[in-house]
Parts: structure tokens; C-alpha cells; sequence
């Protein structure tokens, strides 16, 4: 370089002329370089050759003076009769598609999944139909009421949603103003698209969490009377419109504000509990009997030893004695006047029990055979007869008194595993009622024919 320290007109002449003509090596180079990078992404094997040679071309001129680069044409530094410098430039535009999060997801997926004879070509311009086509539909879908989940590409576009905090987001919204501006949604797309879209992610959760609630409480109704109030009402409302194929994102926010009103959007074991509630009536259902029948839980569990087939342990039969307590204060307490005092009630009494959830969950896992063996407890003679059978045939009693001198009656038996088994007065008169409705069980006396046992007299000498 030459420097004149005197005349500074020549200087600057000089100056002027190296960055001008840097400038032009430049502006040459970026032009390769971006159609080089456009193929290797999207036509990397179809522009294989042309990347080669572009490559190994800029490799050669950066050896070279920048003069010798200035005066070189452009259309002469790629030598393939293939390579159409002017076609290329305007091809390499679409190059600001890879910064496309949602572009690149829709185009991977295709690029993945499509069949081999299906050119690169074919599957760039595929993805780029269908990204306009799907992106100009979700834009109108306020408008349209166009079901959402139906739209193209949806779940490549939710993935990139769902997992947003590895991405810059702002810079494809930006984007998509750019590129949607025709539409005319400018402020949509700037101010309210990405929270929309953010809503539909949580859609689904939204919507089952609600379905919980409102199931939970209807259930609760068809055991204790109460009034149903707005409160119902409009967890009613919001599961409707999120049920609706055209609802739209401003709807499903709508209904999360409702949720974050009573504090319910955070996950917690009480929101798990309304899901794994669903379609789980029967459970709350058999409370309610266990407290009209008085039942006598404990002695479910010596009625497991006698029915070898069951896969229950006693420790679930303690679980249920904890449900049961659990939900008796709430059905016996009676401020509750409404949907929303119960709500309130079972929420308060839900989080002040620190394991409650766990137990829920065990009992819920089996309650189905726990009322199928209830209702061997409650209506199958055969098993009542066996453990008066076994009474009859190896219990004891032992008599002692208590500190103020008063008797007191232990009375134990050994069950069909050869355990011994304790058994209150109170068991022994549930018995003996059981045991005279069988006697009088005319199909019961033909299935007696084929047993061991003589029930007749079996049932004289207990009465």
C-alpha cells in the first residue's frame, strides 16, 4: 500500500479505490458463497458438483489479487455448462427460508418422510406451499373459525411452540410480518400470534383439567344434594367452546384465566387428582355406599384371606379406611350449600392432607376390585358359610377383665390359610343375618348340593 503523507488528495484517491474495489471482491464473493450455502441445505446432492466447484473456485480467487478479482466477470468464474450465475442469484433469495423455524420444520419433516424418487426440488417447493398455505390459514383462523388442529403441518409448528425456550421466537415473528405482510394482519401477527399459538399448546391440558372439575363436582352431586351455581356454570361454558372445532386462541386464553382464578393453571397434585378422576364416578360412588351401609371396612380385609382369587392386600383396605375418613368429614359437613363450597371445602381439606394424593391414586388403581369384593362380602353365601365354617370348626374365646373389673370377650378362628383371625360380636351377628338370607336362596341350595359342607346344618348350629 502506498501512503502519501503529504498529499493528501492522493491519499484519499488511493483509499477510496481500495474499498471500492474490496468492496466489489466482496460483494463477488458473498454471491458464491450464499448460492453455495443455499444448495448445501436444500439441494445437497442434486448441486453436489456445482457446490464443489464453487467452493474450490472462492478457495482459488482468495489466493489472488484483488485487482485481478475486480476485472474477473462473474459468469466466468464457475466453468459448468449447468451453472446459471442469474437463475442461481435469484434462487439463492429463498436462502432466508433456513432461519425459518417453521419453514424448517415443516420442511424437514418432508424432507424425512418422503419417498426417494421424490426430487429435492419437489420436496423444497412442497414445504414452501404448504408453509404459506398452513401459516396463511392459522393467521385467519381467528376470523375463519377454521378448526385449528386440522390445519397442515400443525404439530411440526406446535413442536417448534412447545419447546420455544431454545428459540428466538421474536426473530420468526419478524419474519412471518415480512412475509405475510399481503394479508394485511400486521398487528395480529406482531402482538398476538405467538401467544395464540402458545395457548393452543396448552389446549388440551386446559381442557381435560376443566372436564376433571366439572365431572368431580357432578359426581359429588349425585351424592349430596347441592345447588349448582354460576360457578359450575361457567367451567360449563368454557369446556363447550374449547370442545368446539372453531375455537380460537383468545377462547382457550379466556378459559386459562378462569383456571389462574382459582390458582389452577400451576400443576399440582390437586389439578392431577381432577384428571385421574375422570371416569373414575364409581369410586366416590362406593363411599357413599360403605356410609349408607354402615360397613364395617376393617372386615374387608379378614374376607381377603378367605378369597384366595383376590390380588388385594390388606394394606389397601387400610388405604380405603383413609379415603373413606377422608371423604365422610366432607359429605357430613354441612356449610356445604353449592358447587362452589364444595369445591372450596374438598380443595382446603385436599391440601392441608399431605399424602392424599398418593393415596387417591392407590385407591383409584383399585377400587374396581375392591367393590368386586365387596359385593362377594355383601352377596356370596358360599364365602359366608366357609368362615362360619371355619368358626364352628377352630375358634376360641378367651374372657378376661378389664382395670374396672368389667369382662371382656376376645374371640378368634383360624381362616382357610390356617391364620388366626380375630372377630368382633358385631361381625359374628353380620354373619348370622348372611347366613339365614342364604338359607332361604333357592339357587344357593342347589349350588349346597355340590359342597363339602352341610349348609342346613351348619346354619342350625350357628344360629
Amino acid at each position: 500500500m502506498v501512503i502519501f503523507d503529504r498529499d493528501k488528495k492522493a491519499s484519499r484517491d488511493v483509499y477510496d479505490k481500495i474499498k471500492k474495489n474490496f468492496e466489489i471482491c466482496t460483494n463477488k464473493f458473498e454471491k458464491f458463497e450464499i448460492i453455495e450455502e443455499y444448495y448445501n441445505i436444500f439441494f445437497k446432492n442434486t448441486k453436489q458438483r456445482i457446490i464443489n466447484e464453487i467452493g474450490k473456485r472462492l478457495n482459488q480467487l482468495k489466493q489472488k489479487n484483488i485487482d485481478e478479482i475486480v476485472i474477473l466477470n462473474e459468469k466466468d468464474i464457475i466453468e459448468d455448462n449447468e451453472f446459471n450465475l442469474e437463475l442461481s442469484i435469484k434462487e439463492s433469495e429463498n436462502i432466508k427460508y433456513k432461519d425459518s423455524l417453521f419453514f424448517m420444520s415443516i420442511y424437514n419433516e418432508k424432507k424425512n418422510n418422503e419417498f426417494f424418487d421424490i426430487s429435492e426440488k419437489q420436496i423444497f417447493d412442497e414445504a414452501k406451499k404448504e408453509f404459506d398455505n398452513s401459516l396463511t390459514r392459522i393467521i385467519n383462523q381467528p376470523e375463519t373459525k377454521e378448526a385449528f388442529f386440522e390445519i397442515n403441518n400443525i404439530n411440526e409448528i406446535m413442536n417448534v411452540i412447545k419447546n420455544k425456550e431454545n428459540y428466538n421466537m421474536e426473530e420468526e415473528i419478524k419474519f412471518i410480518q415480512k412475509e405475510f405482510a399481503h394479508l394485511k394482519k400486521e398487528n395480529y401477527i406482531q402482538n398476538n400470534l405467538l401467544n395464540d399459538l402458545i395457548n393452543f399448546t396448552n389446549k388440551e391440558q386446559v381442557q381435560r383439567l376443566i372436564e376433571g372439575i366439572i365431572y368431580f363436582i357432578n359426581t359429588y352431586k349425585k351424592i349430596v344434594s347441592i345447588e349448582e351455581t354460576k360457578f359450575l356454570s361457567d367451567f360449563r361454558n368454557k369446556f363447550d367452546i374449547l370442545n368446539s372445532k372453531g375455537v380460537s386462541g383468545e377462547e382457550i386464553k379466556e378459559a386459562i384465566n378462569l383456571l389462574n382464578k382459582y390458582n389452577l393453571m400451576r400443576e399440582t397434585s390437586l389439578t392431577k387428582f381432577y384428571e385421574i378422576f375422570l371416569d373414575k364416578e364409581e369410586s366416590l360412588l362406593f363411599i357413599k355406599k360403605i356410609k349408607d351401609t354402615n360397613l364395617d371396612i376393617r372386615n374387608l380385609n379378614e374376607f381377603i384371606d378367605e378369597n384366595e382369587n383376590s390380588q388385594l392386600q390388606t394394606s389397601d383396605i387400610d388405604n380405603l379406611l383413609d379415603i373413606y375418613t377422608f371423604f365422610k368429614k366432607i359429605m357430613d359437613n354441612k356449610d356445604i350449600k353449592t358447587d362452589e363450597d364444595f369445591f372450596n371445602v374438598f380443595r382446603k381439606n385436599f391440601e392441608s392432607q399431605k399424602n392424599i394424593i398418593i393415596q387417591l391414586q392407590a385407591y383409584l388403581n383399585c377400587y374396581g376390585e375392591i367393590i368386586q369384593l365387596f359385593q362377594l362380602y355383601d352377596e356370596n353365601s358360599e364365602m359366608t358359610i366357609q368362615k362360619v365354617y371355619n368358626i364352628l370348626k377352630c375358634s376360641k374365646v378367651e374372657i378376661s377383665k378389664d382395670e374396672n373389673d368389667y369382662f371382656i370377650y376376645k374371640i378368634s378362628y383360624l381362616n382357610q390359610k390356617g391364620e388366626e383371625k380375630q372377630i368382633k360380636i358385631s361381625e359374628i351377628d353380620e354373619l348370622k343375618n348372611k347366613i339365614l338370607i342364604s338359607s332361604t336362596n333357592t339357587n344357593l341350595k342347589e349350588e349346597g348340593k355340590q359342597s363339602r359342607i352341610d349348609k342346613k346344618k351348619l346354619t342350625n348350629q350357628f344360629i
